[in-house]
């Protein structure tokens, strides 16, 4: 069993996401939130040298591999009455339709996490998942 590492925002759970502009792990839209409030993000990480980039890349694939879905997880979001109801609502679906055409989608979806709508999405996405 892989172990995830700690949030990097609370310290206290495994993390689930990394922040689309400097890549800090966090746990939850609560920590997300205070992340992009008290933290200073850099959006421009550092390149490594030229003699690491096979040891990164190397690292982010095992990162990759630990933060895929399980079709078991996948099946409770598909069979989830409140994951469905959510998903009924209009502006819902049309931000949902942006992601999916977005080109920059870590961008697009950091400003959705204003959107009391997505917020309620994302949370009940990760109520199912964990």
């Amino acid at each position: 069993m892989t172990v995830k590492p700690t949030c990097q925002v609370c310290n206290e759970n495994q993390h689930k996401y990394k922040c689309p502009q400097c890549y800090k792990r966090y746990c939850s839209v609560n920590c997300y939130k205070k992340h992009k409030s008290e933290d200073f993000c850099q959006a421009n990480v550092e390149k490594p040298p030229k003699n690491g980039e096979k040891q990164l890349q190397c690292l982010e694939k095992q990162d990759e591999e630990t933060e895929k879905i399980s079709e078991e997880v996948l099946g409770r979001l598909k069979e989830s009455e409140k994951l469905k109801d959510i998903l009924k609502n209009p502006h819902l679906k049309k931000l949902l339709t942006e992601v999916d055409k977005n080109e920059n989608t870590p961008q697009l979806i950091n400003d959705l996490m204003q959107e009391p709508i997505f917020i309620e999405f994302a949370d009940q996405c990760l109520d199912i998942i964990h």
